[in-house]
């Protein structure tokens, strides 16, 4: 020892090498079985609410993180998930391929995570290698990185592998190899292990800001807490009060996100929505799930993204209460020599937990639930295969990688559009009625009308029928030339949520212009009867109408829960837009001048928030022309232009006042052309007028 420090030894360089080859490799193996993906596009199958609906995350501001940790979205309590699509927002724009990205460094991180937490708690590289290899490559991986809705899979395992690997530091676990041996043993020197107060209270807070990081990504990493208990008992050390005092603190941390997960669910499903289940359920019922989750990590064969809930057999019940039986009595013969059986059952049931089926038909099984929980099984057999010879142990290893990334590469193509993604999930499940009504909408999309209208016209035959199967009729009737409101209205007489299709009824209704049977859907939806919120839509049936009166106070009591939607900033600025024109009509033009104002800044934000929506900019080319400034105009109107007529026709407004832009630089022979152009143009667009503000 020179200068009080200890040298770096040549045991130290091997562990920093063994950890950047397992980086490296895992690296190389993630993308060797993934990097197909990289090219496929965003899928309509909540990717699209993710990104695209939750206006929250289109820029980085101060303001909206705060908004994101105080509000729910889409039924979860996910902050953080939120603001890493923010991020990536930010650095790659719109680009699906940027997203994929951000997941596959993610899943990368989480793997690397996994090997270093499993090599030091075991002391075994071969049983971290094994336990790592299984968790990267593994064929039920896909829907976690490929399926870009499931950020929070990737992003809550990276924080929670690292907050594990922390606790074994706090716990005093320090761990190195000798020599090229490939088990880890524990350090000869205590200073090494034995950590000072100081640099204990730092890895104590790492430790709980990596811990409340995982929980606000996914909310089943709540069970986290157990997992650190379970560390305790797997390297036999005493839980006294002070050990038990050191999770307090995660303990409530846990509570605390449970409570924001459980309330999610409840405030977009409504109080009381949760069944009571019998206890022939809550038995039944997470057997049977146990079993499912087990098949598909023996045997990932035909694996879907959607899985319907049935009822276990008792085939089922009985294959899984032998294999707990065996689990059990495994765990209770070998007790002190080997508790990697005790530490991976509870790790799948502790993990599996929030996600079983505890609550009868509320939660379907699917593969991103074993993306963490698949560990639980594979680590007894990885640390059998660690007491075997190299050779046995790494060829196994090898195989099951082989077959593994044959297995991904076959499923992978499933992901790459709505068409192939739905049409796969049909044929899986037949019986899926919310598939079938989604593969229809893909076929209009695909323009494929003949097919769209034969699984349409089965689906009104089957039993259970979903909402997006008539939103599928509808879309076909406008494409060919029929009814859009027929479908619905031949819902609403047998519809179970009879709220949702009046809305969308209403939606149809203001598309095509009908005023009058729009406002009756619409305020019957909106009502107390059935509560589904259609203050948007109305407000916009009230600029259609120029009823500002009106349409103002819904329009702020929307904006006021959603401060971050384009589309209801730029209502706003309709309707004061509005109260000026009327204002100036009376000759009262200062009041009218700041009426005008107000527009302008609403208008603004609109433009801000959705930079591809034409209407917030329309509304600010008509103010820029009152206020007689021409270049403002030009400004405001030429991104409208440009983006537009790559997409197809123009709003017949855009073409007026561009028409007015050019007349009035003095472009009279230009100006005749566009009103030519906008004759043609449908008055107004409604694939535009569907998706935006009212013109």
């Amino acid at each position: 020892m020179a200068n009080g420090k200890w040298p770096i030894t040549n045991e130290k360089w091997t562990t920093a090498r063994s950890s950047l080859v397992a980086l490296a490799g895992l690296g190389a193996l993630i993308w060797l079985t993934l990097a197909k993906a990289q090219g496929f596009d965003f899928l309509d199958y909540d990717s699209t609410t993710y990104l695209f609906q939750d206006h929250a995350i289109r820029f980085c501001e101060w303001e909206r993180v705060s908004y994101i940790f105080h509000t729910y979205f889409f039924i979860n309590y996910n902050p953080l998930q939120r603001l890493s699509y923010m991020l990536d927002f930010a650095v790659w724009g719109g680009s699906a391929e940027g997203f994929r990205s951000t997941n596959y460094l993610l899943h990368w991180g989480a793997a690397f995570g996994a090997w270093l937490f499993f090599r030091d708690l075991t002391r075994s590289q071969t049983t971290a290698w094994i336990v790592a290899l299984w968790f990267a490559i593994h064929p039920t991986r896909v829907e976690s990185v490929v399926w870009l809705a499931e950020r929070k899979d990737v992003l809550a395992a990276f924080f929670g592998f690292a907050a594990l690997w922390t606790y074994l530091r706090v716990q005093g676990s320090g761990f190195r190899v000798q020599g090229e041996d490939a088990h880890v043993q524990s350090l000869e020197n205590p200073q090494s292990s034995v950590l000072s107060p100081q640099s204990w209270i730092l890895w104590y807070a790492l430790c709980l800001g990596l811990y409340i990081c995982a929980l606000a990504s996914k909310a089943q990493w709540v069970p986290l807490v157990a997992v650190f208990g379970l560390c305790d008992l797997f390297q036999r050390r005493k839980m006294g009060r002070v050990e038990l005092g050191r999770l307090v603190p995660f303990a409530l941390v846990s509570a605390l996100f449970a409570w924001y997960a459980v309330d999610a669910q409840l405030v977009a499903t409504g109080r009381g929505a949760l069944a009571r289940p019998t206890l022939g359920a809550w038995v039944a019922g997470p057997l049977g799930d146990m079993v499912f989750y087990l098949k598909n990590i023996v045997w990932p064969v035909g694996l879907s993204p959607r899985y319907l809930r049935t009822v276990p057999g008792a085939g089922t019940l009985a294959v899984g209460g032998l294999l707990v039986t065996l689990a059990l009595w495994r765990i209770g013969k070998n007790w002190r020599s080997d508790r990697t059986w005790i530490f991976g059952l509870g790790w799948f049931v502790l993990f599996l937990s929030p996600m079983l089926n505890l609550v009868p038909g509320f939660l379907p099984p699917a593969d991103r639930y074993l993306y963490v929980s698949l560990i639980g099984p594979v680590l007894p057999l990885a640390s059998w295969l660690s007491r075997q010879k190299p050779a046995v142990s790494w060829g196994c290893g090898i195989l099951s990688g082989v077959v593994f990334i044959g297995l991904s590469w076959s499923y992978l193509p499933v992901w790459q559009d709505n068409l192939h993604f739905w049409e796969y999930c049909f044929q899986r499940q037949p019986q899926d009625g919310f598939a079938r009504a989604s593969y229809a909408k893909a076929l209009i999309e695909n323009r494929q009308y003949q097919e769209a209208s034969q699984c349409y016209q089965a689906g009104l035959g089957e039993k259970e029928r979903f909402a997006e199967l008539f939103e599928a009729g509808s879309q076909l009737a406008r494409k060919t030339g029929g009814d859009p409101a027929q479908p619905f209205l031949l819902a609403l007489e047998t519809a179970r949520f009879k709220g949702a299709l009046l809305a969308r009824l209403g939606q149809v209704y203001l598309e095509d212009r009908r005023w009058t049977e729009a406002e009756t859907v619409l305020t019957e939806a909106f009502s107390n009867q059935y509560g589904v919120d259609t203050r948007i839509e109305l407000a916009r049936l009230c600029a259609e109408t120029k009823q500002p009166e009106k349409g103002l106070p819904l329009v702020v009591s929307y904006l006021n829960g959603n401060p971050y939607h384009p589309q209801g900033w730029t209502l706003l600025g309709r309707f004061k837009e509005e109260q000026g024109n009327r204002l100036w009509e009376q000759g009262q033009k200062k009041e009218s001048a700041t009426r005008w104002d107000e527009a302008w800044s609403c208008y603004e934000l609109g433009a801000r928030f959705d930079p591809q929506d034409p209407w917030s900019r329309l509304g600010l080319v008509r103010l820029a022309f009152r206020k007689g400034s021409v270049a403002e105009a030009e400004t405001w109107l030429q991104p409208v232009i440009n983006s537009q007529t790559v997409g197809g026709r123009l709003p017949a407004e855009a073409y007026q006042l561009w028409a007015r832009l050019r007349e009035a630089k003095g472009d009279l022979a230009g100006a005749k052309i566009v009103l030519t152009e906008a004759q043609r143009a449908e008055t107004p667009s409604r694939e535009t007028l569907s998706a935006t503000a009212p013109r």
